[in-house]
């Protein structure tokens, strides 16, 4: 979230890492992203917010296994996201499978209990 002039302003940022070819293949199956140097600045008149941020990726824990939600694929090596709607189907009604896990919803009229997947 961003707060301009203690107005909330919600925010996402969805970007792919794509990696030189010619440099080889991603070194680890687990990489951590490092973000630092961020600032903003928002432009009133122009309504733009300006942004800067500084990156870097380094080796990531457990870098030799698939995070809990991955599976690896032999022929990269890399990790590939696991369709947990497709295995088991977890969900009373709707699954939705998502980076590394998963959500159930219900129709119309109907909640989701606590256990976050059966309908009531």
């Amino acid at each position: 979230m961003f707060i301009v002039d203690k107005d909330s302003l919600p925010y996402s940022w969805n970007h792919t890492i794509s990696y030189d070819l010619t440099k080889g293949k991603m070194p680890f199956l687990v990489e951590m992203l490092h973000a630092t140097a961020i600032s903003a600045l928002y432009h009133p008149l122009e309504e733009v917010l300006e942004y800067s941020i500084q990156a870097s990726i380094t080796k990531g824990d457990r870098s030799n296994q698939c995070p809990h939600g991955f599976t690896l694929v032999s022929a990269g090596p890399y990790c590939a996201d696991e369709n947990e709607c497709e295995i088991g189907n977890p969900c009373s009604h709707t699954c939705h499978n998502t980076i590394g896990t998963y959500y159930c919803s219900c129709p119309h009229g109907l909640t989701i209990s606590a256990d976050g997947k059966t309908c009531q």
